[in-house]
């Protein structure tokens, strides 16, 4: 499951968005990128170019929302990769001067995370499982595959947890 990008942008999302832009070594940084091994490597070039691209890493989505446990092993299996985690990235431009950070989120997404914005996730309160944001869970109560397989009602914890 992809997150579809707003095209409608506050001030705040705009300007924050913007230091995500192509640094000025971007042939340096790519070039870097198709020789860096996954794992520590890639991370270390990615904080370096960006420091806050990625804000967390999450182990797996609370059971009250197993099918994207499934959607993420299905795409696994396919892409021929091992799960890892779910990795929570900031925000990424829409247009080609922010290539280097789709480059990375794709290299990561191509490696076994699954990816999602802030904006889509949050960590159950009690045990730190991903889960929807409220608006998130809006989004996906209107996609046919997903709506019969959410809970009735959102919340900010598991259903195990309350």
């Amino acid at each position: 499951m992809t997150t579809t990008l707003v095209n409608e942008k506050s001030n705040s999302e705009k300007s924050n968005i913007e230091k995500y832009k192509n640094p000025e070594n971007t042939e340096e940084i790519l070039e870097k990128l198709k020789n860096v091994k996954f794992g520590y490597e890639l991370f270390q070039l990615i904080q370096m170019t960006f420091p806050t691209l990625i804000l967390n890493f999450i182990k797996e989505y609370s059971l009250d929302y197993d099918f994207l446990n499934t959607v993420w092993k299905e795409r696994c299996e396919k892409d021929n990769v091992t799960m890892k985690q779910i990795c929570i990235f900031d925000t990424l431009g829409e247009d080609s001067s922010y290539s280097v950070s789709h480059r990375f989120y794709e290299y990561i997404k191509n490696s076994g995370f699954d990816i999602k914005f802030k904006t889509d996730i949050i960590q159950c309160t009690k045990c730190k499982k991903a889960l929807p944001t409220s608006s998130y869970y809006k989004v996906l109560s209107k996609n046919d595959d997903f709506k019969d397989k959410l809970p009735e009602k959102w919340l900010d914890t598991c259903s195990d947890c309350v």
